[in-house]
Parts: C-alpha cells; structure tokens; sequence
C-alpha cells in the first residue's frame, strides 16, 4: 500500500506541473494541490504520523484521522465551488441583461 500512495503522490505532482503549464491552475491552487499530494507521500512514508496525531486527538486509529481529514478538506472544497459557481451565474446573469437592453437600445 505504501507504494501506491507514495505512486499516488508523484503522479499528483506531475498532473498539478502540467496543469499549471498550461496555465489551468492559479500558483495558489498549484502550491495547494501540490502541498496535499505531498502529505499524502509523507503519509505513505510515515504511517506512524498519523497513529500519532490520533492519540493526540483522542482518536481511535490514524486511518480514521486520514479519513476525517479527507472528508473535511472534500467538504472545504464543495463549499468553495459552490460559492463560485453561484458567482459565476450572476455574472452570467448581469452579462445576460447588459446584452439584451444593448440589444433592445439598438433596434
């Protein structure tokens, strides 16, 4: 399993370097896209790190902390696109209106 995460990792990487080359990802969501695929590396590395944070927590096993931690950051993450897209359906709403009295005007 250790080698498939750590496999998991890299090729996150590589995605996340040829997605920003092409210019689909900002430096911000490169850095963090980057910064997940690494923990998940160092996960795989370490599996003890997170035996460790579950006792610090009070949590039964570090594959539960991986797991809420996941389920936290997919949370974070549909929130985030969610506000975004409601941002983009008024903008496409207000270009709609813009449009169609410039159209009106102009008849």
């Amino acid at each position: 399993m250790q080698f498939i995460l750590i496999v998991v990792g890299v090729s996150g990487i590589a995605w996340v370097v040829r997605r920003f080359q092409k210019q689909q990802l900002t430096v911000a969501g490169a850095l963090a896209w980057s910064c997940l695929w690494v923990l998940i590396g160092l996960v795989a590395l370490q599996p003890e790190w997170t035996n460790r944070l579950a006792d610090f927590l009070g949590i039964g096993r570090g594959a539960d902390v991986v797991l809420y931690g996941a389920i936290v950051v997919i949370v974070a993450i549909l929130f985030r696109i969610s506000v975004r897209l409601e941002q983009l359906d008024r903008a496409i709403t207000t270009v709609t209106r813009e449009l169609a009295l410039r159209d009106r005007r102009s008849q």
